[in-house]
């Protein structure tokens, strides 16, 4: 009887605790059982070109410059040397949108946080890969031009939402001059980009030439194809230069000009 009386003792004794505990909680709002939920950052979709990784504390305003530029793993030294030359030339309002893969998302913030790049405003954006997916032919004889970065440049509405005018630059390009001269350059109406010729300086044309490739449209594309030659461009017109354009996103989005290009990237897949 003695042992009983103990055990019941005991089970009172953990009943009572236990409804202190469920008024202390009550009362408290506190659960002690509950974890903080973390959610983990979703994954850009097929659809979604862009998502932004990481950005400087900035309330953009309304005369800024955006510039898109690229910044592959490989190449990170050309991308900050590019930025460095832009920021050391001008006293505009610079914006960066810095896109990149995965890989160098972690690479890409450290180099501009060590260095006096780290006053910058910018925006470090992973690029999806995915949606290049079954629009891309692989190239033997030059690999490199089929990396995914290189089709950056066919998504500006995607990577810029917030403003009517933005210049593109590859991350071989060094800026000697102000970056507000080549933003101020003027888009005639119904013009979706600015672009400048291969052939307009006789120094870029002899470097194009020497490392083997053409400034005409002879060298890009394959005359011997009914359809090429049926849009009437004429072989030995000089190309353009798609390293550094200056682009009216609202023009380039009514013209649709994003899925324009991914028709012919699809058609060349074909």
């Amino acid at each position: 009887m003695a042992l009983i009386r103990k055990i019941n003792q005991g089970l009172l004794f953990l009943v009572i605790l236990t409804f202190c505990l469920v008024l202390y909680n009550k009362f408290h709002n506190v659960s002690p059982h509950k974890e903080e939920a973390v959610e983990e950052p979703k994954p850009p979709t097929v659809h979604s070109a862009i998502h932004t990784i990481k950005q400087s504390k900035f309330t953009a305003p309304e005369n800024v410059i955006p510039i898109i530029i690229c910044a592959a793993e490989d190449r990170l030294a050309g991308t900050i040397a590019t930025i460095n030359s832009i920021y050391s030339n001008t006293n505009a309002n610079i914006v960066f949108y810095i896109i990149t893969l995965r890989d160098s998302l972690v690479h890409i913030s450290k180099w501009i946080e060590n260095t006096k790049l780290k006053g910058i405003r910018y925006k470090v954006m992973e690029f999806n890969a995915a949606v290049l997916q079954g629009k891309i032919r692989p190239d033997s004889a030059r690999p490199e031009l089929l990396q995914p970065l290189n089709f950056v440049r066919y998504f500006i509405p995607y990577l810029i939402r917030d403003h009517e005018k933005v210049i593109y630059l590859d991350d071989d390009v060094i800026i000697q001059g102000d970056i507000q001269d080549l933003y101020d350059t003027a888009l005639n109406p119904g013009h979706a980009a600015a672009f400048s010729m291969d052939c307009d300086l006789t120094s870029t044309h002899e470097m194009v030439r020497s490392m083997g490739m053409q400034t005409t449209y002879m060298g890009h594309l394959d005359y011997r194809k009914a359809t090429v030659r049926g849009l009437g461009i004429n072989p030995m017109t000089c190309s353009f230069n798609v390293g550094v354009f200056v682009a009216n996103v609202t023009e380039w989005k009514r013209q649709r000009v994003t899925k324009q290009l991914e028709k012919w990237l699809v058609t060349n897949v074909e």
